[in-house]
Protein backbone atom coordinates (compact mmCIF):
# COMPACT_ATOMS: atom_id res chain seq x y z
CA UNK A 1 0.00 0.00 0.00
CA UNK A 2 2.56 2.33 0.83
CA UNK A 3 4.77 1.92 -1.72
CA UNK A 4 2.13 1.95 -4.14
CA UNK A 5 1.40 5.71 -3.14
CA UNK A 6 5.21 6.66 -3.43
CA UNK A 7 4.81 5.15 -7.37
CA UNK A 8 2.31 7.30 -8.21
CA UNK A 9 3.66 10.50 -6.90
CA UNK A 10 6.37 9.80 -8.57
CA UNK A 11 4.86 8.96 -11.34
CA UNK A 12 2.92 12.20 -11.16
CA UNK A 13 6.34 13.78 -11.06
CA UNK A 14 7.86 12.07 -14.00
CA UNK A 15 4.54 12.83 -16.21
CA UNK A 16 5.16 16.88 -15.48
CA UNK A 17 8.83 16.76 -15.92
CA UNK A 18 8.61 14.76 -18.96
CA UNK A 19 5.76 17.11 -20.23
CA UNK A 20 8.01 19.90 -19.56
CA UNK A 21 11.14 18.34 -21.22
CA UNK A 22 8.35 18.17 -24.88
CA UNK A 23 7.07 21.78 -24.60
CA UNK A 24 10.43 23.10 -24.33
CA UNK A 25 11.42 21.18 -27.05
CA UNK A 26 8.38 21.84 -29.15
CA UNK A 27 8.62 25.55 -28.60
CA UNK A 28 12.08 25.57 -30.07
CA UNK A 29 11.55 23.66 -32.86
CA UNK A 30 8.22 26.07 -33.17
CA UNK A 31 10.65 28.73 -33.44
CA UNK A 32 12.76 27.52 -36.12
CA UNK A 33 10.18 26.99 -38.33
CA UNK A 34 8.19 30.47 -37.92
CA UNK A 35 11.70 32.62 -37.66
CA UNK A 36 12.37 34.80 -40.74
CA UNK A 37 15.08 33.83 -43.39
CA UNK A 38 15.94 36.35 -45.24
CA UNK A 39 19.05 37.18 -43.94
CA UNK A 40 20.89 40.21 -45.93
CA UNK A 41 23.78 43.04 -45.07
CA UNK A 42 21.85 45.93 -43.30
CA UNK A 43 20.03 43.08 -41.60
CA UNK A 44 23.19 41.24 -40.19
CA UNK A 45 24.90 44.45 -39.31
CA UNK A 46 25.61 46.46 -35.82
CA UNK A 47 22.17 48.22 -34.60
CA UNK A 48 23.63 51.32 -32.46
CA UNK A 49 20.72 53.64 -31.82
CA UNK A 50 19.75 54.60 -35.20
CA UNK A 51 23.08 55.07 -36.00
CA UNK A 52 25.51 53.91 -38.47
CA UNK A 53 27.95 51.87 -37.13
CA UNK A 54 31.44 53.32 -37.21
CA UNK A 55 34.23 50.93 -37.20
CA UNK A 56 34.75 47.91 -35.77
CA UNK A 57 32.81 47.16 -32.80
CA UNK A 58 35.46 45.01 -30.99
CA UNK A 59 37.79 47.26 -28.88
CA UNK A 60 40.88 45.69 -27.28
CA UNK A 61 41.15 46.75 -23.29
CA UNK A 62 44.32 47.25 -21.72
CA UNK A 63 45.33 43.32 -19.38
CA UNK A 64 45.57 46.17 -16.50
CA UNK A 65 41.46 46.07 -16.78
CA UNK A 66 41.13 42.74 -16.03
CA UNK A 67 44.57 42.16 -13.44
CA UNK A 68 41.90 45.16 -11.33
CA UNK A 69 38.98 42.32 -12.01
CA UNK A 70 40.06 39.98 -10.52
CA UNK A 71 41.63 41.60 -8.19
CA UNK A 72 38.43 43.04 -6.90
CA UNK A 73 37.18 39.29 -7.01
CA UNK A 74 39.70 37.67 -4.80
CA UNK A 75 39.28 41.12 -2.27
CA UNK A 76 35.66 40.32 -2.23
CA UNK A 77 36.07 36.65 -1.53
CA UNK A 78 38.24 37.48 1.08
CA UNK A 79 35.43 39.75 2.84
CA UNK A 80 33.06 36.46 2.64
CA UNK A 81 35.82 34.52 4.52
CA UNK A 82 36.90 37.19 7.09
CA UNK A 83 32.89 38.28 8.40
CA UNK A 84 31.67 34.82 9.97
CA UNK A 85 35.54 34.99 11.52
CA UNK A 86 34.36 38.59 12.84
CA UNK A 87 30.95 37.60 14.01
CA UNK A 88 32.09 34.87 15.89
CA UNK A 89 35.33 36.32 17.13
CA UNK A 90 34.71 36.61 21.02
CA UNK A 91 33.58 32.46 20.94
CA UNK A 92 36.86 31.29 19.25
CA UNK A 93 39.90 30.63 20.26
CA UNK A 94 43.28 32.22 20.25
CA UNK A 95 43.99 29.83 17.22
CA UNK A 96 41.60 30.99 15.58
CA UNK A 97 42.84 34.65 15.98
CA UNK A 98 45.66 33.76 14.96
CA UNK A 99 44.55 31.86 11.68
CA UNK A 100 42.71 34.98 11.04
CA UNK A 101 46.04 36.81 11.29
CA UNK A 102 47.82 35.07 9.14
CA UNK A 103 45.04 35.49 6.41
CA UNK A 104 44.72 39.01 6.78
CA UNK A 105 48.62 39.00 6.59
CA UNK A 106 48.68 36.65 3.36
CA UNK A 107 45.79 39.34 1.63
CA UNK A 108 48.52 42.46 2.58
CA UNK A 109 51.04 40.64 1.01
CA UNK A 110 48.90 40.22 -2.31
CA UNK A 111 48.47 44.03 -2.20
CA UNK A 112 51.54 45.10 -1.68
CA UNK A 113 52.55 42.48 -4.30
CA UNK A 114 49.80 44.30 -7.05
CA UNK A 115 50.72 47.66 -6.01
CA UNK A 116 54.54 47.22 -6.12
CA UNK A 117 53.60 45.65 -10.13
CA UNK A 118 51.44 48.79 -10.54
CA UNK A 119 48.29 47.34 -10.98
CA UNK A 120 46.32 50.02 -9.91
CA UNK A 121 48.49 52.65 -12.11
CA UNK A 122 46.28 53.07 -15.46
CA UNK A 123 48.60 55.82 -16.85
CA UNK A 124 50.96 53.28 -18.01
Amino acid sequence: MVKQMYIEEYGVFGGFVLLSVIFAFAAIFTSFLVRAKAPYKEKNSTYECGVRPDGDAQIKFPIKYYMTAILFIVFEVEAVFILPWAVYFKKLGLAAFVSGVVFVFILFLGWGYAMKRDFFDYKK
